[in-house]
């Protein structure tokens, strides 16, 4: 119907414009012209092939309307034969070659070769080349691309330019919702140009595709369009006679010229209407402008600027004003009516000095402020009166906020007078306004310092570190409170410690429970360790170190450890019967608390056992063909008595679609346990299954996932990969771009983590996706990592929209706890609000080796989402090797490139392992 509409409308038109030549005949050119022109903003060129003049003109329904209603040349011949002269011509002023059989590649021309598009793109202006049935693309009828019609694509200047070759659907896309670039180049295939197919096929192609387009703003009153339809040369008579027809809101209406132009002044014409240069574009540098087409005084009511963005407005609270000019540059007066209309136009209001009425040649100002009333995006629109004259206004309602993790702190007993380790809690600005920070109390007892100055941006983290300082003997429990402008309730930690006499030991244990793997009847496990520690300056006596049948205990601890000192216990666990097994291993000395406990656990089973593996089965979430999904893990586990040969094998309806790594080797040993990890990338759509077997266990693992079809929503980076980080401390935030290129907008639906370490992952607070993405739009997703083991930690993002579900593979890997006695101080390093382009002072951090030996340094780096924005400072003293109790620095400065939040992080790899200093600052 939409279809029929436009032709009809197209008829109409014609029908007009055939009527005005009839009763006043068609305005006609002096020999002279003008090289004025109007300022098109926006250029749209289609190329119709091997057509007479007298074939054309009267010969196609829809053209003939544009003719009759805008303008046509009379007097126009193409450059050359064949084809590919005339279209080079149009593009450079030349005629290169009249070779047809050149491809880009065997003409092979010169990067300093000059052409409409690279002048269009020099002058900070835009520009598609939209194709039919090429590369994937479509077409409004059947036919064959033909690359000697498509002259953008053989310059290397700018055939790099992937994202400017679009399908010819993108344009009506672009029409539609009014982004087209400032230079539009339909390349249609050769039954839709009339090469292969008749003129009525062409004519259809441009009532199709011009009918929105001369609907548009672009070619309203006040639009800056041009519409240019040419043919590249006739049948070989006529002196090359073609037909050319200009469309314009500038455009005298009716008008012929029986000025002499060929496609050198089409091109110069494009070129000086869109304000580039023409100076290299061959004989367009002297050829005249199509200047008689047009009224360029014709004049137009305009609006500056177009729109309005208020950015960020607490709710409740209005907005600055900010202005608009609107301005008559026409011979009469302008009516208006000013209003503000959309969704949210209760939230948006505006005063005006514009009156009812606007006379020719003069302005007026009107003002416009926003008040949210919920914390969300607001859109309206500001309408003048005059057609096609509106201004977008955005906004966003934002409201405090902020959180505190963690929210309570526990210290070990610590003698009284005494300044125990120092335990941290991470503010995080939640909301969406920066906040100020008005004081930091907390109760006697606890002493505070902290990284958070005097404001918070939005998104930024800062580091309060308490100690615990005991005046008496007992349980002391306190409170630190943050308070803030904007108030944000609730910002509070609880403190909790013992304070214990100077002549009292205090005894630390870690870990405070083990629990030990199935071990088979009679044997003994591996053992494992708990560090006992005097945590205090007074000496501690031991009078005793047992466990419980049937747990067993060996020791280095003596029967007394000094100030300061630790000493290790050594548990086994060696069944008596099969089932689960609990128990206790205790240490009786004169600290406070004797005796000191570590709970035990482990599960005795039949020396004969079986090998089993877990889980019996293992779901994948919807993939996109080609993709490689998040890793699964199964377990094989031994309970024989003897070594086994695991024989691990995937099969079954689909086993190509999985794949499988293990550390099992070619033997497990008896009472073993080893890994598979599995992974699912699909090779079609729809449900895809298999098995996992082992030669060694009776049952098999079902594998089973879906298949999703590609989508043009892309990431990247993907997958997401963190840097190697000690287990229980947290990354910085990592960064991946989501690119919606769908050709429509999506909208999400709530994301989450997945997968087999889902809980080591978390969203960064710093992601701009959410709601609807336009198509061509981009938002980013951010991700933090907080490994809780050693090893490889692996997960995935799902990001869920209405075309489907895309996933971000997450992986990360976790470093030994023991890396921990290397500590840095202050970490994360965070540096004050800095403008952008200039450099901070340097900020140290202070790592502190108590690992028991030396550690050697290997080469230092900066990594992460903005590892650019941060350098070192030189001023470090970190290198080379650090003894055991010894100290250095690193150096940091920050040159923000852009506003907002900047995070990075430190790798400092050494001999025991490799820290992180986390790093954030904001540019301004």
């Amino acid at each position: 119907m939409k279809y029929i509409n436009r032709v009809i409308l197209a008829m109409a038109v014609a029908a007009l414009g055939l009527a005005a030549i009839l009763t006043s005949g068609p305005s006609v050119a002096p020999a002279a012209t003008s090289t004025t022109l109007p300022a098109f903003g926006h250029v749209v060129i289609v190329i119709g092939e091997n057509t007479d003049y007298s074939s054309s003109v009267g010969g196609m329904t829809y053209l003939d309307s544009l003719a009759n209603t805008y303008g046509l040349a009379t007097n126009y011949h193409a450059d050359t034969h064949p084809s590919i002269g005339n279209y080079f011509m149009l593009t450079t002023g030349q005629i290169i070659t009249n070779d047809d059989s050149q491809t880009p590649s065997s003409l092979g021309l010169s990067t300093s070769q000059d052409n409409i598009a690279y002048e269009v793109q020099k002058a900070g202006k835009t520009w598609k080349d939209y194709e039919e049935s090429t590369n994937g693309c479509g077409a409004l009828n059947s036919g064959s691309y033909i690359v000697r019609h498509d002259p953008l694509v053989y310059f290397p200047n700018i055939n790099t330019e992937s994202a400017n070759f679009v399908c010819m659907s993108q344009f009506s896309s672009d029409v539609s919702a009014g982004t087209l670039p400032n230079l539009s180049w339909l390349s249609p295939n050769g039954c839709d140009d009339a090469h292969d197919c008749s003129l009525s096929t062409f004519d259809g192609f441009l009532s199709h595709y011009l009918t929105p387009l001369l609907a548009s703003k672009y070619f309203q009153p006040g639009g800056d369009g041009l519409l240019i339809v040419v043919f590249d040369e006739n049948s070989g008579t006529s002196g090359n006679q073609v037909e050319w027809v200009g469309v314009s809101p500038h455009s005298f209406p009716a008008f012929q010229s029986s000025v002499s132009y060929a496609h050198e002044n089409t091109l110069r014409t494009m070129a000086q209407g869109l304000g580039a240069s023409f100076s290299g574009l061959g004989a367009a540098a002297t050829a005249a402008p199509m200047s008689d087409f047009f009224n360029v005084s014709a004049g137009s009511v305009s609006l500056s600027p177009t729109s309005l963005s208020f950015g960020n407005v607490a709710v409740g609270t209005t907005s600055a004003a900010k202005s608009l000019t609107l301005t008559n540059s026409t011979a009469s007066a302008a009516s208006l009516s000013i209003g503000i209309t959309g969704t949210n136009a209760s939230e948006f209001s505006q005063t005006h000095t514009c009156g009812s009425s606007l006379a020719a040649g003069s302005s007026c100002t009107i003002s416009v402020t926003f008040k949210p009333t919920t914390a969300s995006a607001a859109v309206a629109t500001l309408n003048t009166g005059v057609t096609g004259v509106t201004a977008a206004l955005t906004g966003t309602g934002v409201t405090a906020g902020a959180s505190l993790s963690p929210t309570s702190l526990t210290f070990p007993s610590t003698t009284v007078g005494a300044t125990s380790a120092a335990q941290t809690s991470t503010l995080t600005n939640t909301g969406g306004l920066a906040l100020t920070i008005n004081g930091v109390a907390i109760s006697s007892n606890y002493a505070d310092t902290n990284t958070c100055g005097s404001s918070l941006a939005v998104g930024a983290k800062c580091t309060i570190s308490v100690t615990f300082k005991p005046t008496t003997s007992g349980t002391l429990t306190g409170q630190l409170t943050v308070t803030t402008t904007p108030a944000v309730s609730g910002l509070t930690i609880s403190l909790n410690g013992t304070g214990v006499a100077s002549n009292t030991p205090t005894a630390s244990l870690s870990p405070t429970s083990l629990t030990f793997p199935s071990t088979a009847v009679g044997t003994a496990s591996a053992a494992q360790s708990v560090t006992l520690k005097n945590v205090s300056t007074a000496s501690m006596s031991i009078s005793s170190i047992g466990a419980t049948t049937p747990f067993g205990q060996t020791n280095s601890c003596g029967t007394s450890l000094a100030a300061g000192a630790s000493c290790t216990i050594s548990v086994t666990f060696k069944p008596t019967a099969t089932g689960s097994v609990t128990g206790k291993l205790s240490i009786t000395d004169n600290a406070t608390g004797s005796p000191q406990t570590v709970s035990l656990a482990g599960t005795g089973v039949s020396a004969t056992g079986p090998v089993s593996l877990s889980p019996s089965s293992l779901t994948f979430a919807s993939t996109t063909v080609g993709s490689t999904s998040a890793t699964q893990t199964v377990t094989l586990s031994s309970l024989k008595s003897s070594a086994v040969s695991p024989g691990i094998a995937i099969s079954g309806t689909n086993p190509g679609d999985f794949a499988q790594t293990n550390n099992c080797g070619t033997s497990l040993a008896a009472g073993a346990k080893c890994t598979i990890s599995v992974t699912f990338k699909p090779t079609a759509t729809g449900t895809r299954t298999a098995t996992l077997t082992s030669t060694a266990a009776t049952q098999a693992v079902s594998l089973s996932g879906t298949g999703a079809a590609p989508s043009t929503v892309s990431l990247s980076p993907s997958p997401l990969t963190f840097a190697s980080l000690t287990v229980g401390t947290t990354s910085a935030v990592e960064i991946s771009t989501l690119t919606n290129k769908s050709g429509s907008s999506i909208t999400f639906s709530n994301f989450s983590i997945s997968g087999t370490n889902a809980s080591d992952f978390a969203f960064g607070g710093l992601g701009t996706c959410g709601g609807t993405l336009a198509n061509g739009g981009t938002c980013t997703v951010s991700i933090k990592f907080t490994p809780s083991a050693t090893g490889t930690r692996t997960a995935q993002v799902n990001i869920p929209d209405n075309i489907g579900t895309q996933t971000l593979p997450l992986s990360g890997t976790g470093a030994s706890s023991t890396t921990g006695s290397v500590s840095l101080s202050p970490s994360p390093l965070l540096f004050p609000s800095q403008t952008v382009g200039t450099t901070s002072a340097v900020e140290f951090s202070t790592l502190t080796n108590k690992t028991g030996s030396a550690i050697t340094f290997s080469n230092f780096s900066i990594s992460g989402t903005n590892a650019s924005n941060f350098a070192f400072g030189g001023l470090g003293t970190c290198g080379g090797t650090l003894a055991n109790g010894g100290t250095c620095t690193i150096s940091i400065k920050f040159t923000p490139s852009a506003t907002g939040t900047r995070t990075a992080q430190v790798n400092i790899p050494n001999s025991l392992g490799t820290q992180t200093l986390p790093l954030s600052g904001t540019g301004k």
